[in-house]
This record gives structure tokens, sequence and C-alpha cells, in this order.
């Protein structure tokens, strides 16, 4: 939200500096995020009148203008403009000066004539994008003054972080009543008067709700006769200043009403209205509808829409039509001014891509009686500067529903004991009033009675923040804590996670953490269902409409957005999933996740993949003896198993991994799985007292050939080879085989083996692995 200190002076006559307007307000809980010193690139632009214009005699589009700047002699100055006229005042830039889009002013001779500045457009002073003509300034602007002060630039706005909850902060006269109150300043409370004429609204224009639960208010008020224009400078450049581009006196006005009450306004052309009939209904079936911005709109059935007696004529709350809009021949206008539910706006605004002040403003929350005051504000400024005349009355639908106040009762001693000082009724009363709240005290007891516009404010303890706030929680003095300190002992799950995370990253992976949802296109990519998936209601974007089931699929982003930048991503994150049940919540389980993809080896291909197997090997070693197993899947991808429980599985295998030049490898657990199988405890193996034989055999295998099978099938020779594991990394060979090592290891439990029995053991497994797999013993 931007604050204007000139605008907020309307409300409060302040003496303090902009710093000190920041930090009252930021104290006050609304954090003032930058402070913006306006104009000052437009302090070298000055007012100059034109007296002559002729045309120029080598030059068909250009013309000579003999301009008064308040010098002794008149400039000349070349321009290609033709909506100038001898009598106008306008915008000059003096040669030497640089204009705020850089570009430097010199003297120049252009076309034989000599040129000594420049006039102005709008998109070279920075002010909006039309460069079809200079810029046309008010007859009251004096010549040789600064344009910034005759446009009203010269001011200082507040960037200021306003927190949900506080849907009055997005006003100027909600920020000026707190600023008021924190720095203990009179609030100057401006009564709108309104002149009405003698013809009655209702002979002008009717209003029909269909959804009151989308709709909870909606008035209508109607101003006849008006002048279509440029709004007057001062609106113009309040609006400009606060981020809002001018379009017209009528649109202007719905803006400028809108940032300094915070109610969203939406004027319609009376004459483009059906049948002179409003109707706020549900579009009913999806559409097409064209905005304001001359975007085409694809509308959904539920949408909230304003119609006419024909068809929809605004989206509620988000934007209006082109079928709609105010134009210079617009005459008459019907003011908008409604409460909307914030979901249905939301939702909506989401889903179309639209971001608007309106919408905004909608989401936080409109409190009941501000359409009526924003109202009649609006249609008070319109018959001020369109000359307009405001028709007798306003339209209101439910028209006799009363909002009783919140009243909130809680005691001193309790305000006390939550801000940790002793407060008497006089100061809670003071606090509290200066914010407007009617107090009523018996003794230590309070009654309090919250306005309106603080719909934030529901709780005593609401009550005691708000206290707290305006005595100054900088006021308070510091205290030690005083509570008994325990050391916190973990959770047993909680341990074991502490201490796989510590594996992980000492093997070189880094951990991320992302979002719980993914889009549809992610889960087709990795052929998953999408009836199996939940779909959100309110998604934040269109990427983020399914709750993940798997971790996989985020990590596959993360990859793809890092791969390119790095030689080597090696991730893994632990998180939820949420797979659909038969309850109205899904199951959530956590799981254990990783990719690691290596750009730059001569064996890439494969070294992620035994990284990858490796890290698995570090964590399984934490289980019992003999209970970890693997299962190679026809689809290429190796189950991880424990007492033959599945427990997770690895593959390089990754949907998409084309892109990447080389396969990304990994895994992903079942966390509670994984870590109650740590937890099992060993049976007690004795130590055997034999030694073990340890070999090392290089075999020529083709490519595609089973690991898991192969360990399986030379364990099963004989029990006196108690290990048999791939060593080190696979080496291409040929195009069809790598060169893999592995590792055997014979022992007896009952006696020392001899050189005979092993090397015939050696033979049998050669010979197994030659016949069953067609691997060769590399000499």
């Amino acid at each position: 939200m931007y604050l204007s200190l000139n605008w907020l002076k309307d409300f409060v006559r302040f003496k303090q500096t902009p710093e000190q307007v920041a930090e009252v307000l930021t104290l006050g809980g609304f954090e003032v995020d930058k402070i913006e010193y306006k104009g000052k690139d437009l302090e070298n632009i000055i007012v100059g009148q034109i007296k002559t214009i002729v045309s120029h005699a080598e030059a068909d589009k250009l013309v000579v203008c003999k301009v008064d700047v308040g010098r002794k002699e008149l400039l000349n100055i070349v321009c290609g403009a033709r909506n100038i006229k001898p009598g106008h005042k306008v915008p000059v830039a003096l040669a030497g000066i640089k204009l705020p889009n850089g570009l430097k002013i010199e003297r120049r001779r252009i076309r034989g004539v000599d040129s000594e500045g420049m006039l102005c457009a709008e998109d070279e002073l920075g002010l909006g994008e039309d460069h079809a003509g200079i810029l046309i300034l008010d007859k009251e602007a004096r010549i040789g003054q600064k344009l910034n002060k005759v446009l009203g630039l010269d001011d200082i706005v507040l960037d200021i972080s306003v927190s949900p909850n506080r849907a009055d902060g997005f006003s100027i006269i909600g920020l000026a009543a707190e600023f008021a109150a924190l720095s203990g300043q009179k609030f100057i409370d401006k009564k709108v008067t309104l002149k009405e004429s003698k013809l009655d609204i209702r002979k002008q224009i009717s209003v029909h709700v269909q959804d009151s639960d989308l709709c909870p208010k909606y008035t209508a008020r109607v101003v006849k006769n008006v002048k279509v224009r440029p709004s007057p400078m001062w609106m113009q450049s309040r609006l400009r200043v606060c981020g809002v581009k001018p379009i017209n006196n009528i649109v202007d006005i719905t803006n400028y009403v809108m940032l300094e009450r915070g109610q969203p306004l939406h004027a319609f052309d009376l004459a483009k209205i059906g049948g002179q009939k409003v109707v706020v209904r549900k579009a009913g079936q999806a559409m097409k509808f064209v905005t304001l911005d001359k975007e085409e709109r694809h509308l959904s059935a539920k949408d909230l829409m304003i119609a006419d007696s024909k068809e929809p004529i605004a989206i509620a709350g988000v934007m209006g039509g082109v079928n709609s809009e105010i134009t210079k021949a617009t005459k008459d206008v019907v003011i908008e001014s409604a409460i909307f539910k914030p979901l249905s706006i939301r939702q909506t605004r989401q889903r179309l891509g639209i971001v608007t002040e309106a919408s905004t403003r909608f989401e936080k929350g409109i409190w009941w009686d501000l359409p009526e005051w924003a109202s009649d504000r609006a249609a008070q400024l319109i018959s001020e500067i369109s000359s307009g005349e405001v028709a007798k009355g306003i339209i209101i639908v439910p028209a006799h529903k009363e909002v009783k106040p919140t009243i909130i009762k809680t005691d001193l001693n309790y305000i006390s004991s939550l801000i940790g000082r002793k407060f008497t009724i006089n100061e809670v009363k003071q606090n509290l009033e200066s914010l407007h709240f009617k107090v009523a005290a018996n003794k230590d007891e309070l009654k309090i009675t919250i306005p309106s516009w603080r719909q934030d404010v529901k709780i005593p303890a609401d009550i005691a923040e708000e206290v707290g706030r305006m005595y100054g929680w900088n006021n308070l003095k510091p205290a030690p804590i005083y509570a008994e300190l325990n050391p916190k002992v973990l959770p047993q799950d909680m341990e074991w996670e502490n201490k796989i995370k510590a594996i992980l990253s000492s093997a070189g992976m880094t951990e991320v953490l992302n979002y719980s949802f993914y889009s549809q296109d992610l889960i087709s990519l990795f052929g998953l269902e999408v009836k199996k998936h939940y779909r959100l209601e309110n998604p934040l974007n269109p990427k983020q409409a399914f709750l993940r089931t798997t971790l996989i699929p985020r990590l596959y982003d993360n990859l793809m957005k890092n791969y390119q930048l790095r030689s080597e991503v090696c991730i893994f994150e632990i998180g939820n999933v949420f797979n659909k049940s038969k309850e109205i919540m899904p199951t959530e389980i956590k799981k254990l996740a990783g990719i690691i993809f290596i750009k730059s080896s001569k064996n890439g291909n494969y070294q992620a993949m035994y990284q990858i197997k490796n890290i698995v090997a570090t964590i399984t070693r934490l289980m019992p003896a003999g209970s970890v197993t693997y299962k190679t899947e026809e689809d290429g991808k190796i189950n991880v198993l424990i007492n033959k429980n599945q427990i997770g599985q690895i593959s390089w295998l990754l949907p998409g991994a084309q892109k990447l030049g080389r396969p990304a490898a990994w895994f992903e657990f079942d966390l509670p799985s994984l870590i109650n199988s740590i937890n099992i405890k060993n049976n007690f193996q004795p130590v055997v007292e034999y030694p073990e034989v340890v070999h090392d055999l290089t075999f020529i295998t083709p490519k595609g050939v089973n690991y898991s099978e192969v360990v399986e099938a030379v364990k099963k020779i004989n029990s006196l080879i108690v290990s048999f594991e791939g060593t080190g990394q696979p080496f291409e060979h040929s195009e069809k085989e790598l060169c893999t090592t592995y590792q055997i290891v014979f022992q007896a439990p009952d006696r020392t083996l001899t050189s005979q029995v092993v090397d015939s053991l050696r033979r049998e497994v050669i010979q197994l692995l030659s016949d069953k797999f067609n691997m060769k013993l590399k000499k």
C-alpha cells in the first residue's frame, strides 16, 4: 500500500519528518519498506507557453514553436506533435538537462532551424505510455514553474506492508486514523456533503441479487449528465504517486475513492445496461468475456458476474467489461459499491490470472457500512468534477439489514498480564478510544464496542494487543524470563531422521524443500494417474493444483532448473505425500527421496547409479545383517526389501531425462518403514573364529544384466560364499559390454578353508556366470 504524505495531510496536520512518520507506523504494526521521494527527476522540467507555431520550411511533418519560459527572449523549439496550439501551456526541457528516460537534451540544428529545447510527451516524462502528442497542462500553471510542483508530484510516498488481517490499512483514511492515534494527533474526519436532484434513482435502474451468499450487499447510485474528460491535475498526480494510471475523470474518481476509503468501486455507462437492470448472478455456464484490458477471459459457471437483462457486463470484484465501459460519449453513470465474498473473488482472480487493486481489497474483506460511505463520496466528486446531477436516493440490497457491532468483555488484569505491564483503567480507555473503540468500565471490568472497520479484533487477546500497540512495544521495559528450562528429548524417529540427513549430507547431497503440490503435466510425465490425486479447490496457480503422491517429480523439476548450471546435481528431500483414502482426509506418509545427476564423467551413464547405490548401501547397513535384499522389476526399477517387505526403490530411468544427455539416478523410501527397520533388534551372531578369503574378479558383462539376479545366483552356489558384491564403477568395454568388478568372500564357521576348496568354488562361480549370464572373466 502506497501512502502519499501530501494526501495524509488532508486528515492529519502533522509536522514529523517522513522518517519519523515511517517509524511511528512501523512501530505500530504497519511496516514501512521504503520511502520514495517522487518528482525529483522532473525538477528541471518547467512550464512554457506556446506563443506562435509556424510550419518548418524544410520538413512537412515538423513545426517551429516560439515558447515563453519566463526569460527575456522566447525560445525557438522544433516539434513534430500535432496536438499543440498557440496559448497551450506545455512541459519544456531546456538544453543541458536529462529526461527521466535518460535522454539528454541538447541545443541542435534540425533541418536548418535551431532548436533550443524540447516539448515533452507523457511517456518522455515517465508519467504514462502516451506518445501521441505533447502533454497539455492546466491553464492555471504559471510560466517558468517547475513541472513537479504543477503536477503535484513533489510528494513523498511510503511503501507499506499491510498485514492481511488489517483490511482498514488498505486505504489512506485508515492509515491516517492509525497514524493519528499512534502519534497522539487529531484525526480530521471530513464529512461528505451530497446534493441530490429531484430525479428518483428507482426510475433509472433496478438491482437484483440472485446469490446473496456471494454478494451480501450491493449498492448503486446514478449520476446524470456527466462530462467525461481528463480529471484535474491534483487528482491525476495523487493517483500516479500511488501507482494508478489516470484514465478519465469518472474512472479516476472511482480509483481515487478506492485508495482513499478502501472500497473498490465500478462505474457503468447507464445507456449500455440492457433493460436498465443490474443482476448479480453466477455465470451459469462456461463462457468467454472481454474485460476492460481488451483480453478475452474464459469464465467458469461458478464465477460471480454483474449482468444486465441480456448478458454479463463485469466480473464481480475483479474487472469490468468493455461492453459497459465509460467513454467520452457517456452521459449517465451507475456507481457500483458492493461487498463480495472474499473466497469467491480469490478463486476467480487466481484462475483467470488477474490481480487488481479491487480484487486485493475484496479478498481482505469489506466492512458493512463502507459501500454507502464510499458511494456517497464518489457521487460527490463526480458532481463537482464532471458537473453531473446525482439522482435522489441510493439502492441498497438487502434494504433493511443491520449488522450488530462486536462487543468484547475483558478485565484489566488480563490485559496487564498479557502485555507484562500494570495498566490503569484510564490508560486502557485512552489508548482504545484513540482508535475509536467505545469503552464502558465497571471497576476493573471492561465492555468494549469495536468499530465496524476493525474486523480483525474478535477476542480479548486482540484488545490487549491494541493497548500494547498504542502504548508502544518499544516502551516496555525488558525483563528476564523466569521459567524452568528442561532439555527436550527428540522422539526416536526424529533422531533417526536427523541421522539419515547427516549421512546424505556427508555423501555430498543437498537437502531441498519443495511445495507439496505439482502440476498435471508432471503427473502425466511420470505416468501417474490423475484420479489417484487430490485436486486443490483453490490452488496458488495451475502448476500447484494437485497434492503429490511421490517426491520424485518435484525433485526432477529442481534438477531441470539446475543441471545446466552445475556439473553435478545431488539433492534429496524428506516430506509428506498424500494418498487417497476412504476417509475425508488423505493418508499422509513421510518419504525420503533423492536424485543424482553427473554431467562430466567418462562413466557418467553409470556413475550416478553407483553413487546412489553406495548411498543406499550406507543407509541399509544400519539394518540387521542379511535382512536387506534387492529385486529388479521388468521396467528396470530395483525394489529394496527388508525381510521381503518393500520399503523403497532405486532407478536410473527418469522420465524426460533425454533432455539431460545422461541418465539421472534416483531413490525413494517410505521413511517410517525405513526407520522401523533400523530399529529392529539385531540377533546376536558370534564372531567367526576362522579367517575369510577375499578375491576380486572382473567380468566382461553384457549391458542389461540384472545385478541383483547375479548376486542372488552366486550366493546360492554354496553357503561358504558369504558375500558377493560389486565394487567400484563399471566402465565400458565395448558398445554392448561393461567391465564390472565383484568382490567375493569365502568363509567357513568351523574350519580354515584350503586353497583347493576356494579354487573349486571360484571356478564354480565363473562357470555359473558364464553359462547363465554370458559373463566372461577378464584376463
